[in-house]
């Protein structure tokens, strides 16, 4: 029997909750995965080259970077997140990545165990927000750059905060879910310009990297959708979109009409549900930002 929870396909929905935060993350980033692989390409890897992956969550982009490599090649992947690890582990050996990839329980607050200058590229995706770091992230991206060898590049990628196009067509409603989302997240901490993510590229030259550029890459979607796409979906409108309808503060809240009608185009037993729709279409715009160690003379 399928269950309907705050208009959301329930079942769908249970699919992800249920397993833990490693289970969704590898969720996403299949959802991610044509943003991930234009943002790979754009790194220009060579076939022997060593690549840190810092805090690699469960091994999603191992087999992206495999996919460059040779076997003098090596990807490092860290994480202080037991669960994490263990589900890399079983990702290597799935993907037969054993002589290729290494993974190591590492906490980027703390030292990173390695020589300095020993890392072609150090890639960090979703890893670094002011929330959980605050000005810390300074601090962990010098380090990072003692770790990359001269010319070596930083790559921070960044996908899984606000503005996704998942809803064609109800522009105003998605803009104001933007908006609660962004005032839900800084309710803790307050995400100011200078270190929201948007501005990842002032970090890097402010942590004396050099050659900084920003690119933007696309993972699109349109009906009919193939499951796993779909489900993701239905898992973000609920735990995402679903949180911000009903996020109200002092000085913001979604009006009233908005939520209704967020309500009615995401209930999967109803004509309107979005997902359903011929002229059904999404988007996610990832960023990555790119910085290189100067070389030594």
């Amino acid at each position: 029997m399928i269950f309907f929870k705050w208009g959301i396909n329930y079942q769908a929905y249970m699919k992800y909750t249920e397993h833990n935060y490693a289970e969704s993350e590898l969720a996403y980033k299949k959802f991610l995965n044509p943003s991930l692989k234009q943002a790979v390409d754009l790194l220009n890897i060579k076939d022997d080259f060593r690549i840190l992956d810092a805090g690699c969550g469960p091994g999603a982009i191992f087999s992206l970077f495999a996919d460059k490599l040779k076997l003098e090649g090596q990807i490092v992947g860290i994480d202080a997140s037991d669960s994490h690890l263990e589900i890399a582990e079983k990702i290597i050996k799935q993907h037969n990545l054993q002589e290729v990839v290494v993974i190591k329980k590492v906490d980027l607050f703390g030292d990173l165990p390695f020589e300095d200058d020993c890392f072609d590229i150090v890639w960090l995706s979703d890893v670094l927000f002011p929330d959980d770091l605050g000005d810390e992230i300074f601090s962990i991206l010098k380090k990072i750059y003692k770790k990359l060898k001269p010319n070596g590049k930083i790559a921070i990628f960044y996908s899984n905060w606000l503005r996704l196009s998942l809803l064609p067509g109800y522009s105003t409603l998605e803009h104001n879910i933007s908006i609660a989302n962004e005032k839900r997240k800084s309710t803790e901490f307050k995400w100011i310009a200078d270190m929201h993510p948007e501005n990842a590229l002032k970090w890097l030259f402010e942590c004396d990297f050099t050659n900084c550029e920003n690119h933007y890459v696309t993972s699109c979607y349109q009906y009919p959708l193939q499951d796993h796409i779909k489900d993701y979906i239905l898992y973000h409108l609920t735990h995402i979109y679903g949180k911000a309808v009903k996020f109200k503060s002092s000085d913001f809240q979604i009006p009233q009409n908005q939520v209704d009608e967020f309500y009615k185009i995401t209930a999967i037993e109803d004509n309107d549900f979005i997902l359903n729709k011929a002229f059904y279409h999404c988007a996610l715009h990832a960023q990555l930002t790119v910085g290189q160690k100067k070389a030594y003379f």
